[in-house]
């Protein structure tokens, strides 16, 4: 009897067993004060990976950010031409490099336009002097037309084609004034003396006031006040050389006279307007002027070479070089 009561109780109470150790998972509430030390791993595991998550996630955004930031360069690097690319890579050696392309115009008659002769003029030489000099690309348009007069430079200035040309200049050369000249009168001796001749002199202030409109012009198009300007003289008006010895003594002295004369309006008109004047005689004919510049000149005696070219070109160089206008193109 005894031993039956005992099995009854231990079947009694290992039932109760089960269901209280079923209470706490059936019962939510009822495991608040004991579960949460059983739950506390699966608790902090899922704030930790939570935590995990988002230390995680502020570190992604860093990559997206960072692509942006990468984005634009590329862009930049593709649609930029290979002139300003030029530009970047000199600015990597240079703290002094500008980063975008500057601009050359040159307005004028046959010399700058150089069609005259199978070579290279020294407006195509000069981008890439000026590119070495100052560390940064050079665009170059060559507005320049044989046989233009000043006034056809001046009527030019209308041309929409030229208008973009030089709203974005950074220099414009200009030569003309030789082709405003009667030339069939050198060597006439009722013209000399030139300086003073009625044959010259009425002409030549004529060329002084439409040099002073051109340059005006140039400057209403392009009013940034680090635009440079640079008026050209001539090294001979008409021919030069052994083609204007075999003209004689009398005329090669009117050429030289009626040129010094030219080259005094180009420069008193540079002068005055703030602009750079380039002597381009000394070049082909020396300080002393008995240079003999054939070697320099084509057949015709009157244009100049490649080698001419490349003797005009070095003298833009230095008179830009002294003018300070180089350097203030490097460091812009």
């Amino acid at each position: 009897m005894l031993l039956l009561w005992t099995l009854l109780s231990a079947v009694v109470l290992g039932g109760c067993t089960t269901s209280v150790a079923d209470t706490p998972d059936a019962v939510t509430p009822g495991s608040v004060s004991t579960a949460p030390t059983a739950s506390a791993p699966p608790t902090t595991s899922t704030p930790t990976s939570t935590s995990s998550a988002a230390t995680t996630t502020p570190t992604t955004p860093p990559e997206p950010t960072s692509t942006p930031a990468t984005t634009p360069t590329t862009p930049t690097t593709s649609t930029t031409s290979s002139a300003t690319t030029t530009s970047t890579t000199s600015s990597a050696t240079s703290s002094t490099t500008a980063s975008w392309p500057a601009s050359l115009v040159a307005l004028g008659d046959s010399v700058p336009a150089a069609d005259t002769c199978d070579c290279t003029g020294f407006v195509e030489r000069l981008g890439p002097q000026l590119q070495a000099a100052t560390h940064r690309a050079w665009s170059v348009h060559n507005d320049a037309v044989s046989g233009y007069t000043s006034g056809d430079v001046l009527d030019d200035l209308q041309d929409p084609d030229v208008q973009r040309d030089l709203s974005t200049a950074d220099l414009v050369v200009v030569q003309v004034g030789a082709n405003d000249l009667d030339l069939d009168q050198v060597g006439d001796p009722d013209c000399d003396p030139v300086a003073t001749s009625d044959c010259y002199t009425q002409t030549l202030d004529q060329l002084e006031g439409t040099l002073g409109r051109i340059v005006d012009g140039i400057r209403s198009l392009d009013q940034r006040p680090d635009l440079q300007i640079a008026l050209l003289g001539y090294w001979n008006v008409t021919v030069d050389g052994q083609v204007a010895a075999a003209q004689g003594s009398a005329f090669v002295k009117a050429s030289v006279a009626l040129t010094e004369a030219t080259n005094a309006v180009l420069s008193d008109v540079a002068d005055r307007s703030g602009s750079i004047y380039v002597d381009t005689r000394t070049p082909f004919d020396g300080a002393s002027g008995t240079r003999d510049a054939t070697d320099d000149l084509l057949d015709d005696g009157d244009h100049p070479d490649g080698s001419g070219h490349a003797l005009i070109a070095t003298a833009v160089m230095q008179a830009l070089q002294r003018s300070g206008a180089v350097d203030d193109w490097t460091q812009s």
